[in-house]
């Protein structure tokens, strides 16, 4: 059942008041009442405890204004007592005018006084006359009143029972949760809350929880619900009280739920100088925790990385602004701090590819712990793009040491298919791109990508290695009214009776 308890007394009880004293209440007796409190308390007594004050001080204001006029009269005098005794004055033009108007502004006052008392005589003419035993009616009413609400006030703090309370917050009545203030009944809400299975209760609990007990007790107490645990951790993220969600993931012994949500916050900084600031202080707090071991070493990495990428783009951004490097006359030099490791080595194949500088991509593969097919997919766009064929060529070379001779092999760990994709769009010439083709081991593959970029000398070989006259014929008829070369080729193949066809 529902509270009807829940009001704020003291609101009411003046609304009450206010109601029973100024409103229009229903019944003959209250509108008597009412509007014997208000004509005669609001008016009458007002106006007969002032009425000798106030007429003392209109007669005041117009004896003065009478002096005013008339200099020398003390207030009984007529006009002509006045003047006789005392000897006319002569005035000039400017003097008549300014008496005028003044005379004009007094005698505007007097007229206002005057209807100020006339207002004054009708309220007291015209007061009601009420009996002692309707004001009398008024009074035990208001005392009933004050009675019913000091009940009222008593029984708001009586508390229904811990599952009547919840079923009421569970199905959506009014409720409150100020009346229980002892720790075994806030422990029973936690609990009867967990088990109603209502996430909105629940966090409602959790916070009345959070608001009314000492942290400690407040965690001690939480962390026996899963659920309630679960709630609070969502309710934080959704308010964004990151110091606290981190706080409770410490005390819940979560560090790693700790240290990811510290670094989530860090990685958002834009700022190089702060982010390392802030970099340095998670190791401080949590790089001696084994829970993170990982993620420590990533960010000491991390660390390492923005340093180096901090005198990379001072020494370059000089570089281009004196015109001293060539490549950055002919290339976009884009900033570079803050940038993944991926990017950063991409960018230094760009503009320090050589073995003698200190950026060297090689280099920072080391240092970082790049592999081998990660560091092909960042050096090889930009010599591409630079076309630096020696260069892609010593990339993909590797000595076979099983061997009794040395041999090399170009070998790739993305795949030789891939490699021709970026050489295409990087725009390289047949002969690079037919050599390379020619390194994908899968007959099938290189027949497509032969075809694709139409590269036909690589498709026509393909096909007569794995002797499919039939697939060559198709392929003859594929291509025939736009290469008649190419055609020759294949009508000479097939007609050479040393291919055993398949």
């Amino acid at each position: 059942m529902s509270n009807p308890f829940d009001f704020n007394e003291d609101e009411a009880s003046r609304a009450f008041e206010k109601s029973i004293i100024f409103g229009t209440p229903a019944g003959n007796e209250s509108a008597e009442s009412s509007e014997f409190l208000k004509k005669s308390m609001a008016r009458s007594t007002f106006m007969t405890e002032d009425l000798e004050d106030s007429q003392s001080v209109l007669f005041r204001t117009k004896t003065s204004s009478f002096n005013a006029v008339y200099p020398g009269s003390d207030g009984l005098q007529s006009k002509n007592q006045t003047t006789a005794a005392k000897p006319p004055i002569k005035y000039n033009s400017a003097d008549l005018i300014k008496s005028a108007r003044s005379n004009h502004v007094r005698a505007s006052s007097d007229y206002n006084d005057r209807q100020s008392y006339e207002g004054l005589d009708d309220v007291v003419r015209n007061k009601p006359q009420v009996s002692a035993s309707e004001f009398q009616r008024v009074q035990d009413d208001l005392i009933k009143a004050k009675q019913m609400i000091e009940m009222m006030r008593g029984q708001k703090w009586a508390n229904l029972p811990i599952k009547d309370i919840i079923r009421n917050m569970v199905t959506g009545k009014s409720y409150s949760l100020d009346g229980y203030k002892s720790y075994k009944d806030k422990q029973s809400l936690l609990v009867e809350a967990v088990q109603s299975k209502d996430g909105d209760v629940v966090l409602a609990i959790v916070l009345f929880l959070e608001r009314t007990l000492k942290e400690a007790l407040f965690h001690r107490e939480i962390r026996k619900q899963r659920v309630a645990c679960d709630q609070y951790i969502y309710y934080l993220r959704k308010v964004e009280e990151w110091k606290k969600l981190e706080d409770f993931f410490i005390y819940l012994l979560r560090y790693e739920d700790a240290a990811l949500l510290r670094y989530e916050r860090i990685y958002l900084n834009k700022h190089s100088k702060e982010k390392i600031e802030e970099l340095y202080n998670w190791i401080k707090d949590f790089g001696l925790k084994t829970e993170v071991a990982e993620l420590t070493s990533y960010v000491k990495d991390e660390i390492g990385l923005i340093e180096k990428q901090r005198q990379l783009e001072a020494e370059d951004q000089a570089k281009a602004t004196n015109n001293s490097d060539i490549v950055m006359k002919y290339h976009q030099r884009p900033p570079v701090i803050l940038t993944s490791l991926v990017t950063t080595v991409s960018y230094c194949a760009l503009f320090h590819y050589a073995k003698g500088d200190k950026y060297y991509p090689d280099s920072l593969k080391k240092a970082f712990r790049l592999t081998d097919k990660q560091y092909e997919w960042c050096v090889l766009p930009p010599l591409a793009n630079r076309h630096r064929w020696p260069d892609i060529q010593e990339l993909f070379t590797s000595t076979n040491w099983l061997m009794k001779k040395m041999k090399q092999n170009e070998t790739s760990y993305m795949g030789f298919e891939y490699v021709v994709t970026v050489l295409h769009k990087a725009k390289s010439n047949e002969e690079v791109m037919a050599k390379y083709l020619s390194l994908i081991s899968n007959s099938d593959v290189r027949l497509k990508f032969a075809a694709r970029y139409q590269m036909h000398d690589v498709a026509i070989q393909t096909l007569v290695d794995l002797r499919d006259r039939q697939r060559l014929e198709d392929y003859r008829l594929r291509i025939g009214g736009t290469s008649s070369s190419h055609t020759r080729k294949i009508i000479n193949l097939l007609n050479n009776t040393q291919i055993k066809w398949r």
